[in-house]
């Protein structure tokens, strides 16, 4: 299981490495709606991305590296045209309704967007929440919504929609994603299948440029 916002890079990634390298194998995408901890130390999932945030003596895991955070948007936004002109501002993003990446689960899941406005109404331009990015994807072809996503999931977003490209974020605003991890239970630890599996990650991790 894991966030929406790393689901983009599991596709892009991983999928096609386990299908070239054992492709007797099959995957399970689960989307946990509560405590995806408890569902991976009872053994029901294999491996879990999110944070590594009160986890468990018999629990393992190993960081993937933060990502950057770009402003994800349709080629012809009125942004990328004010962007030409000036640099862009906290109040001009404000100023336009976004997509927000959620799933609505505790802090172990982050949004790509989490922790970058602050103040009560940090979360007042926010038109549509989704757990899909392809669905988020897809309202911004054909709206002025935008999104705040990491690069990866950008350039994976770019090249499944042309319409779309990006832009980069406010100096004020933290650029750097949240970090994730994989996360495992005691119970797989030293299964070789297991370790080959969590390693594609891992592999993943090193390849990306940050």
């Amino acid at each position: 299981s894991c966030s929406p916002g790393f689901a983009p890079s599991l596709m892009a990634y991983v999928l096609p490495r386990v299908m070239k390298e054992a492709p007797l194998c099959s995957i399970e995408h689960v989307s946990i709606s509560d405590n995806p901890l408890s569902v991976l130390m009872s053994g029901d999932i294999d491996l879990l991305i999110g944070r590594a945030v009160g986890l468990p003596p018999q629990a393992h895991y190993s960081d993937l590296k933060a990502g950057k955070r770009c402003i994800l948007l349709r080629k012809d936004h009125p942004l990328c045209e004010m962007a030409q002109k000036k640099e862009l501002t906290v109040k001009d993003l404000t100023d336009f309704r976004r997509v927000s990446l959620s799933s609505g689960r505790k802090q172990d899941w982050l949004s790509p967007d989490d922790e970058i406005f602050s103040g009560r109404n940090k979360n007042s331009n926010i038109f549509f929440k989704t757990d899909r990015p392809d669905m988020a994807w897809q309202a911004m072809t054909k709206s002025d919504l935008f999104l705040i996503c990491t690069t990866g999931s950008a350039a994976t977003a770019c090249t499944l929609y042309p319409q779309l490209t990006t832009l980069p974020l406010p100096h004020r605003l933290h650029s750097k994603a949240p970090k994730m991890a994989i996360i495992w239970s005691d119970l797989h630890h030293n299964n070789p299948a297991h370790k080959w599996f969590r390693n594609l990650f891992l592999e993943w991790a090193k390849e990306t440029v940050s």
